[in-house]
């Protein structure tokens, strides 16, 4: 009978133990390929179409694990189909190979050995039920912090969100920045062009002026020096006749001596009276017949005499005929000839000669010859002293002829002088086309650099629009990644309900199988399907408690690596932001540099005005040595005037000389005649080449007045000319001081151009300082609400932490009370069995320690029941913790409001610091304060031009307004007063009209 209960036994077991293997298999196969699934979805990457991209491979130790499990689950098999082939052996053979039936042949009780096999397989799948309970605890921990970084995720994905808006509006500034800093370059670009126009204009102008002035300088030097030259020939050619006139004048004069000596020689060889004669007193016989008209020389006629000056030997008016041609190098005077050449002072003339001394002496001794009469001889000396006058003339025209020679040399260095100076005003024409070509060169290197300023602008603005675009497509690609981390998360929570499900089948399936063990224990309480059951929950339980943590630590890998994404990303956009901030800084910087540049473009204009005024210098130094040339070349005229005046002299004593000597001879051959016929012919004859030569003498004299009227309307002319340029000297020292003046009133005006810069300069640093102030007001604020955020966070950290950990002990404790009802109802099914086991073995008193060992058991489970219900309290505090989650939460909102609040009143001092630093770097930008004090300095001043123009060159007035003003000149070139134009009224009117409009 025993044998054929434990058959049938063994063989209900068996069909329970098959049934609930192959439960078991299904259900282990349905978790495996579920985790399966979950670890392949978490260890690939899909991209925004759903594609796997790369296999992670984070999850080596999961797969490890997997593999234990699967190495578990493949023990736990063969176990079983150990424990199938040993049922289904013969109940010898399984005898045989069946500890329990040695046992039991050794006498031992089988029923105690079950109990104590039972209290073991329980206490083991107690072991194995609180790990899986710990492993289930840790992986929802892990579940809930996994939650907790997605909402982190979350929240920084909204702070990228709130950057990408605020790098968008970033980008729009500087797309707007960079709209005006090119309006901008296109204004400079115009204003360089129009002052290049103007700077050409002005310097053409000034080169045409200059050039106009040289010419016309250069054209009366070559009128002068043409003038010189013909002057030069004019005087050469007077200096020749004098020298032929006096040469020829010479020679009759010598002719006339020798015809007188031959005269004398006769007269002395004559034969001499008698003594009588010669003593008797004189008487009217011997007495010289008084003059009659045979013997008489005929008395001074208008043919001997020299006529007088008169209206008939003026010189005729110059006229245009005379011009001398232009200069050159052949038309210097030749060197003075020898023919022309004074001839030395003859000895026949000092005195008489000495034939006569010795025909004088013996007539005297021996004959007593006639005494020479002494008008003769007085004839003679005046004869000689005329002579030597003549010799004088000769030399003082040979010495005015030497004058010409070096007014020729210095109207032939004056000629070079002419040449060097047009030299100069090459160099000079020269020196401004290369100022002007240095000058456009530097603009247009300015215009470059400005250029390329603007074009990196550009480019930094569009690598900003890129990084701004990148960082959008990363927060884009984090939205769709946190997207499908949700999707995933929502499909591994559908996998986990799943499993749950599978894990409920495979519970409701072992609580089959447990009904079944139970039946079977109430058969007989076999060992086998008492080890199958807790093997297969054991297992069960631990591979479902595995899975779990393996796809919560999955899942937690996954969001770290996510946020560390997230982290890198957000370090990028701070690391742009700062490279923008550094981008601003270097554009401040380079700003800066501009105003230096346009201080050193000041300078250079400064330097400019120098080397104008230093050429100025240069051409008044020019003109000073023109003055000093033209003084010299007056002083060389007025010593040919003074020569012509001497020769003029030397002609008058020269013509009355021969007067006095015509008046002479007339009355020596009138003595002559009564003592000798033959001297009145030869003093005739005298008196004919003598009124031959003074005719001669007199034409030459008239030539030279006629020359002389021409030399002084020549001298009037160049007196004329001289004064003129003097006007025009002075014409230009009025054009120079008036540049001067201009210079100073220029210099006067960049002076307070600069002062008014340094001012401006002053109040931007105090602006630039206000604001630095401002930003470190705001910034500190900005700290503060910083602190109170921080403050905040942790605040809600620590409410959320409260409350995670109080879901989390709620969750325990209602896992724990889930546990406790389960294992309540385990208990109470395992004491039913084993009452009802109990109950059908108190027939049998072998049973009876099995059954105490039972009622312990029972009691332990009991006392764990009480232990559970002791739990249950702690169980419901936990429920009131969790009810206060969503006061925390309301609290977490209005923080996160706060936070949004204050994010809001950063962005906008943020933006109105923006819009200061703008609107202070914009050129239209205009002082308010500055533009008071000027019109309050202009009509306290009494409208004085200086605040005049610093008003309209920060107001950008045109050059019609400014003309209307008083300012600039119009088109005539008149300038016209302020006094006239009544420019307070019209400043008035101005301000009334704009007061009007803006109404």
């Amino acid at each position: 009978m025993r044998s054929a209960l434990l058959g049938s036994v063994m063989e209900a077991a068996k069909a329970t133990t098959s049934r609930a293997f192959e439960t078991a298999k299904a259900s282990t196969a349905y978790a495996r390929d579920g985790l399966s699934m979950a670890i392949e979805r978490a260890t690939v990457e899909y991209d925004e179409d759903g594609r796997a991209i790369v296999q992670l491979d984070d999850f080596a130790e999961l797969r490890n694990q997997l593999l234990a499990e699967r190495q578990r689950s493949d023990a736990l098999r063969a176990e079983c189909v150990r424990l199938d082939a040993l049922l289904r052996l013969p109940p010898a053979e399984r005898d045989a190979a069946t500890p329990r039936a040695a046992a039991a042949e050794e006498g031992e009780d089988l029923p105690q050995t079950v109990g104590r096999s039972l209290l073991e397989e329980l206490e083991e799948v107690r072991k194995r039920l609180g790990e899986a309970e710990a492993a289930r605890e840790e992986a929802e921990a892990a579940r809930r912090k996994a939650e907790e970084q997605l909402v982190v995720v979350r929240g920084q994905a909204a702070g990228l969100h709130e950057s990408l808006r605020l790098a968008e509006e970033e980008r729009d500034e500087c797309a707007a920045r960079r709209d005006e800093a090119v309006a901008e370059s296109e204004r400079a670009h115009a204003a360089i062009k129009r002052l290049e126009a103007e700077r050409h204009a002005e310097v053409e102008a000034a080169v045409r002026m200059e050039t106009k002035h040289w010419e016309q300088e250069l054209g009366r030097k070559e009128e002068a020096l043409q003038h010189a030259l013909r002057l030069r020939e004019e005087l050469q050619q007077h200096v020749d006749d004098l020298g032929e006139s006096w040469e020829a004048d010479r020679r009759a004069w010598q002719q006339g001596q020798e015809q007188l000596e031959a005269q004398l020689r006769q007269l002395q060889s004559a034969p001499a009276p008698s003594a009588k004669e010669a003593v008797s007193p004189p008487s009217t016989e011997m007495e010289a017949p008084p003059p009659s008209t045979e013997m008489e020389a005929p008395p001074p006629s208008t043919e001997m005499e020299a006529p007088p000056p008169s209206t008939e030997m003026e010189a005729p008016p110059p006229s245009t005929e005379m011009e001398a041609p232009p200069p050159s190098t052949e038309m210097e005077a030749p060197p003075p000839s020898t023919e022309m050449e004074a001839p030395p002072p003859s000895t026949e003339m000092e005195a008489p000669p000495p034939a006569m001394e010795e025909a004088v002496l013996p007539a005297s001794t021996e004959k007593a010859a006639p005494p020479v009469p002494e008008e003769i001889e007085a004839a003679l000396k005046q004869w000689q002293s005329e002579q030597h006058g003549a010799e004088a003339c000769v030399a003082e025209a040979w010495g005015v002829r030497k004058a010409a020679a070096a007014l020729r040399e210095l109207i032939d260095a004056h000629a070079a002088a002419v040449e060097g100076w047009a030299e100069e005003r090459g160099l000079h024409e020269e020196e401004a086309r290369s100022l002007e070509k240095r000058l456009l060169e530097s603009e247009v290197k300015a215009i470059e650099a400005e250029a390329k300023e603007v074009f990196a602008q550009g480019e930094a603005l569009e690598a900003a629009e890129a990084r701004a675009q990148s960082l959008r497509r990363a927060v884009e690609a984090a939205e769709a990644k946190v997207a499908r981390e949700e999707e995933a998360r929502k499909a591994a929570e559908r996998e986990a309900a799943e499993a749950r499900r599978g894990a409920e089948e495979a519970a409701e399936s072992l609580a089959g199988m447990e009904e079944e063990l139970a039946a079977a224990h109430e058969a007989n309480g076999s060992l086998a399907a008492r080890v199958l059951e807790a093997q297969l929950g054991g297992a069960a339980k631990a591979r479902v408690a595995e899975e779990a943590r393996e796809e919560v630590e999955a899942r937690l890998e996954e969001a770290k690596a996510e946020l560390a994404k997230i982290r890198a990303e957000l370090d990028e956009r701070e690391h742009s932001l700062q490279t923008q901030l550094r981008d601003a800084t270097a554009r401040a910087e380079r700003a800066l540099v501009d105003c230096s540049g346009a201080q050193q473009r000041c300078e250079e204009a400064e330097r400019e005005l120098a080397e104008l005024k230093a050429s100025v210098e240069a051409a008044e130094a020019r003109e000073e040595r023109q003055r000093d040339e033209a003084a010299m070349v007056s002083e060389l005229k007025e010593r040919l005037a003074a020569a012509e005046a001497r020769a003029a002299a030397l002609e008058a004593q020269l013509v009355e000389a021969l007067n006095a000597s015509e008046a002479n001879g007339e009355k020596e051959t009138r003595g002559a005649e009564e003592a000798r016929a033959e001297v009145d012919i030869g003093v005739t004859r005298a008196s004919e080449q003598l009124v031959e030569a003074t005719r001669h003498a007199a034409t030459r004299l008239r030539a030279a007045e006629e020359q002389k009227q021409a030399f002084e309307e020549e001298r009037a002319q160049l007196l004329e000319t001289v004064a003129k340029e003097r006007t025009a000297v002075r014409v230009l020292r009025g054009q120079v001081a008036e540049c001067d003046k201009e210079a100073a009133r220029v210099h006067s005006e960049a002076a307070k151009s600069k002062s008014e810069l340094a001012a401006l300069r002053r109040h931007m640093l105090e602006k630039e300082v206000s604001v630095e102030s401002q930003e470190h007001d705001h910034a500190s604020m900005l700290a503060a609400r910083g602190r109170e955020l921080a403050a905040a966070n942790a605040a809600l950290l620590e409410c959320q932490a409260r409350e995670e950990k109080a879901a989390a002990h709620a969750a325990l404790l209602e896992a724990a009370a889930a546990a406790a009802e389960r294992r309540c109802v385990q208990h109470e099914t395992a004491l039913a069995n084993l009452n009802a086991v109990l109950d059908e073995m108190q027939a049998h008193a072998s049973l009876a320690p099995g059954v105490e060992q039972l009622r312990v058991g029972g009691g332990v489970l009991t006392r764990e029941l009480r232990a559970v219900e002791a739990l249950l309290p702690e169980w419901e505090a936990g429920r009131v913790a969790v009810g206060e989650v969503g006061r925390l939460r309301a609290r977490e909102a209005a923080v996160g409001a706060e936070m949004a609040a204050l994010r809001e009143e950063a962005a906008g001092l943020q933006a109105t610091l923006q819009a200061s630093k703008a609107a202070q770097l914009q050129d239209n930008s205009i002082d308010k304060s500055l533009v008071a004090s000027l019109i309050t300095k202009f009509y306290e001043t009494g409208c004085k031009r200086e605040v005049l123009a610093v008003l309209a060159s920060i107001l950008d007035c045109s050059h019609e307004q400014r003309i209307s003003l008083g300012l600039e000149s119009g088109a005539d070139g008149a300038f016209v007063p302020l006094e006239t134009q009544k420019l307070s009224d019209m400043w008035v009117d101005f301000l009334m009209n704009e007061a009007d409009q803006r109404r």
